[in-house]
């Protein structure tokens, strides 16, 4: 959702359309005034609509799937910037080993650290939630965006975090990492 000035009116955009607050000519006192009760009655109704999504995803569980996962790549990293890809590893589904021995993992690990230099900072950038894992009715599949400083490069590293039922922690399942 977005609040901004086009063509002398004050419109409040979203997926589903525009509707316009105020409609403007030259901006008199009177219109400034009028402008001003816009912005302040959009940004209300913005806060009121955040609020009420923010509830919603609350009550659905969203924000906690959202704050395990996110916990659980801050261990991930912290295990990565103490050289202990042991650790690392110990955060991800046994599954995501499958195909891949964790021995080989943590070299390749190795291989990609060595071009990228040491660990420094990771910050969320963007994530989305899923319900709904492999058919079970309890599960929460969740994918975070970071943007992770390295020593030599800044790069995009992906994570999907899956939780299944209620007494499984959660589990990282996939990793990517781009620049």
């Amino acid at each position: 959702m977005q609040i901004a000035m086009k063509e002398k009116r004050l419109i409040m955009s979203s997926e589903s359309g525009e509707v316009i607050v105020v409609r403007g000519g030259p901006l008199s006192g009177a219109s400034n005034r009028q402008l001003c009760a816009g912005r302040g009655a959009a940004i209300m109704m913005l806060r009121g609509l955040l609020l009420s999504w923010s509830l919603i995803l609350h009550a659905c569980g969203v924000g906690s799937a959202v704050e395990e996962a996110s916990a659980l790549c801050d261990r991930y990293y912290l295990a990565l910037g103490a050289g202990d890809l042991k650790a690392a590893g110990s955060c991800f589904d046994s599954q995501f080993f499958v195909p891949l021995q964790q021995a080989e993992w943590e070299r390749r690990q190795g291989q990609v650290r060595d071009v990228l230099g040491a660990y420094i900072h990771h910050s969320l950038q963007a994530w989305a939630v899923e319900r709904a894992v492999d058919g079970s009715e309890d599960g929460v599949s969740v994918k975070l965006t970071y943007s992770t400083q390295y020593e030599h490069s800044t790069v995009v590293e992906s994570f999907r975090v899956i939780r299944v039922g209620s007494t499984a922690g959660p589990a990282i399942i996939r990793q990517t990492t781009r620049r």
